[in-house]
């Protein structure tokens, strides 16, 4: 096949993974959402996860021992949210964010945070699949291993993150489905103009890993460490550690 098909039908299969929350339908809605504090714990470790053990090093192996620019790159993703999260606030709160059914700011900042943070990550995940392929075939196969492995953690903790942001359970399937779309553009833009905007998904690459910790760490205080009692807490804490330690094998395996 040519290395346009090859990209197409891999960005297609890693785009489908953001639609992992269509499982959750089988369970019920109320049963869900008595889920959503463990999935939301789940989350916090695996985006942490996915930044520390994916996207840091992976971004310092593609810049060559350029740890200071990944530094800042990550510093930036990480205040740039903080920002953003406080404008969206007080946005909300002096009513300029009024609430419109099916858009990301009605709803809690995390939400909103969350889904660009995600966007940004699967265009990156989309290029590089997209310029693997330009390359060698093989090349690709082992990139889009690589990538589909620490998706599914990812996205599950990313639907995990749209639930606990208040958005109901077929709008966070709906949300978390709109970011996987961000591979096929990603793809799309690279097979286009070529390999060279591999070095534009390089840079974002650290950006992403800021983004996933603010949100990962902001919403640790009201996830893992907000249960009343001391069993609930450790078992939120259980959940953290999971999807922290799913991340970091399924790097290791990639």
């Amino acid at each position: 096949m040519s290395p346009i098909l090859n990209t197409a039908l891999a960005v297609v299969g890693v785009s489908a993974l953001s639609l992992i929350g269509l499982l959750s339908l089988s369970v019920g809605e109320q049963r869900l959402e008595r889920w959503v504090p463990l999935l939301a714990s789940l989350a916090s470790g695996a985006l942490c996860g996915a930044a520390g053990f994916e996207l840091i090093p992976e971004a310092l192996a593609r810049r060559d021992g350029g740890a200071g620019s990944v530094a800042i790159g990550v510093g930036a993703g990480f205040v740039a949210f903080a920002a953003l999260e406080m404008a969206l606030e007080m946005a909300l709160a002096r009513g300029l964010g009024s609430p419109s059914v099916g858009h990301p700011a009605s709803r809690h900042p995390i939400v909103m945070l969350n889904f660009i943070g995600d966007t940004i990550h699967n265009a990156a995940d989309g290029a590089m699949i997209a310029a693997a392929f330009l390359s060698d075939r093989t090349v690709g196969l082992v990139t889009t291993l690589a990538i589909v492995l620490h998706e599914i953690p990812r996205e599950l903790g990313s639907f995990g993150v749209f639930v606990h942001g208040g958005l109901p359970v077929r709008q966070a399937v709906w949300f978390n489905g709109l970011t996987g779309l961000a591979a096929v553009a990603g793809a799309a833009v690279t097979v286009v103009i070529g390999t060279g905007t591999t070095g534009v998904a390089t840079m974002l690459l650290p950006i992403a890993a800021g983004t996933f910790l603010y949100i990962g760490l902001s919403i640790a205080p009201t996830t893992v460490f907000g249960a009343r009692s001391t069993a609930d807490r450790l078992r939120r804490f259980a959940l953290a550690a999971v999807g922290l330690a799913a991340t970091a094998a399924a790097a290791r395996i990639g």
